[in-house]
């Protein structure tokens, strides 16, 4: 999908029931389907001989996570669906009609702007959905691999599980999280104004107008003194701090772009040793080695000791994946790889990372993917 994604929206106003019937053949691993756009505009997905699995019926696919993949059909059904096309779980036709009857057709709209993003891919064999409870009111819960539910919506908002536990609101709109196992149990008491998935075993939390990191006890192991910190990710985490007189906003992102605010980012380690000074005017997660960090107004890649290890030269600047990034230039995006080398040059309107040896790439309004060599695997240029 492009970056600015289209939103699962207007079209489930329209949204008919559906019980899924099989629709292209079963293949032995779901995940390894690639989300294709037809010359209408329609999405579908193909195995990588590029043969067509399950035909473009969608109006939005995201791919295939554990097995399911999140869609928008053309009836404006919007659920999961697995390896065969067939639904498994839909967001509920009565739940959308009883809001649409409170909230009136524009309101309505922009609640439906936002449901995109508080419907989550499958994360260790749960999805985190939500459904209207009226008195515009929300709820978000968890689906099993069969489409029922595994922990009934009853959460003001949450976050995807990972490393066993997932952080949510609790009670709803009382604006404290804590986190829950699988089974819906409490595992650490809501004592905090924001909290977010586990990554290598800590998690960042936020608390009167700083974060730090606890450890799966709930225990602080990071103390709450930044005002901006990233998960971490082998095993460094950046940090921010603020300019003078300005006001952290409180808010944390999981992309480069919402990882920037008025201040200087550094990193630091597991015991919060500070491994990488606060230079930089923006910092991203390290992955394979690197992490993309911004100077000024151009990004480049430093290593784990914290060296510049490729000039900031870039407008935007993506994470490593198989060797290779994407970067963006002059409005086009290309790929460099891991010495500073334009692998692919800047071509592209948008440029994804490579899995499995292709990677995702848009001009204009086509898509396709693309191997390592830039060559196309499938899309307009092939």
């Amino acid at each position: 999908m492009k970056r600015s994604a289209v939103a699962l929206s207007l079209a489930i106003i329209g949204l008919v029931a559906m019980t899924g019937a099989s629709i292209g053949q079963k293949t032995v691993n779901p995940d390894t389907l690639l989300p294709f756009m037809d010359s209408q505009g329609s999405w579908g997905f193909m195995d990588k001989s590029g043969k067509t699995v399950i035909p473009a019926s969608f109006y939005e696919a995201r791919p295939f996570r554990e097995g399911f993949a999140l869609v928008l059909d053309q009836e404006g059904a919007t659920g999961y669906v697995d390896e065969r096309g067939a639904f498994i779980w839909t967001v509920p036709k009565d739940s959308l009609d009883k809001a649409l009857a409170d909230y009136g057709l524009a309101a309505f709209e922009e609640e439906l702007d936002t449901l995109q993003g508080d419907l989550g891919d499958f994360h260790e064999g749960l999805a985190r959905v939500k459904v209207y409870s009226g008195a515009f009111q929300w709820r978000c819960g968890f689906i099993d691999r069969t489409g029922k539910f595994a922990i009934k919506p009853q959460f003001g908002k949450a976050r995807d599980f990972s490393e066993g536990l997932a952080p949510v609101e609790i009670p709803p709109q009382s604006g404290r999280y804590g986190y829950i196992r699988k089974d819906g149990t409490v595992a650490i008491k809501p004592e905090y104004e924001n909290a977010y998935p586990f990554s290598e075993g800590l998690a960042v939390v936020y608390h009167e107008e700083f974060y730090g990191f606890i450890d799966k006890s709930g225990k602080t192991v990071i103390d709450l003194k930044f005002d901006r910190v990233g998960s971490f990710s082998e095993g460094l985490a950046a940090f921010g701090v603020r300019d003078p007189g300005k006001k952290a906003t409180g808010f944390y992102g999981g992309s480069l772009d919402n990882l920037i605010f008025s201040g200087k980012w550094g990193y630091i380690d597991k015991s919060g040793n500070v491994v990488s000074a606060a230079q930089f005017d923006g910092a991203g997660d390290f992955a394979e080695g690197l992490a993309a960090v911004k100077k000024g107004a151009l990004w480049g890649y430093i290593d784990q000791k914290g060296k510049l290890v490729i000039e900031a030269q870039f407008d935007s600047a993506d994470s490593f994946s198989e060797g290779l990034a994407a970067v963006k230039k002059g409005g086009k995006w290309g790929y460099v790889d891991k010495i500073g080398r334009m692998a692919i040059g800047f071509q592209y309107d948008d440029a994804y990372g490579f899995s499995d040896g292709l990677a995702q790439v848009w001009t204009g309004d086509k898509m396709g993917y693309i191997f390592p060599t830039g060559k196309y695997f499938w899309g307009p240029s092939k």
